[in-house]
């Protein structure tokens, strides 16, 4: 799976040390756009994106606040991209 990241295995290695240097609460959002095209994700046969599947069971906790317009606009793309997958059911009002 990590050979079929675009750049092999060291640059999803540099890509995730940088993000993780970064003490930004922006910063996670940068796991959402790893494995661009899901190569590496469906070379290992997740059913989510590689970030999606970094952060299972790490326990990691923030707050996201959608006052914040690019949080917003992530979160809507996320939410969106798993209504048009089935993953979850469209909200109510949405």
């Amino acid at each position: 799976m990590w050979r079929a990241y675009p750049g092999g295995p060291e640059a999803l290695d540099r890509a995730l040390r940088e993000i993780l240097a970064d003490n930004h609460p922006d910063a996670v959002w940068m796991l959402h756009k790893l494995d661009p095209g899901r190569a590496a994700a469906q070379a290992g046969n997740l059913p989510h994106s590689v970030g999606d599947w970094l952060l299972q069971g790490s326990h990691w906790r923030g707050i996201l606040d959608l006052r914040d317009a690019q949080a917003e606009r992530l979160a809507r793309s996320y939410i969106q991209r798993k209504i048009t997958s089935g993953v979850v059911a469209v909200p109510p009002g949405w």
